[in-house]
C-alpha cells in the first residue's frame, strides 16, 4: 500500500537504458 498526493506521476524500469527504450508509466492519483 502507498499513500500518495492526488496528482500525476511518471515512472519508469531503473535497469540502465530502459527508460530510454519507452519502459515508463504514467499514474494518475485523484
Amino acid at each position: 500500500t502507498v499513500a500518495l498526493a492526488k496528482g500525476a506521476y511518471t515512472l519508469w524500469c531503473t535497469v540502465p537504458g530502459h527508460r530510454q527504450l519507452g519502459m515508463v508509466a504514467k499514474l494518475k492519483v485523484s
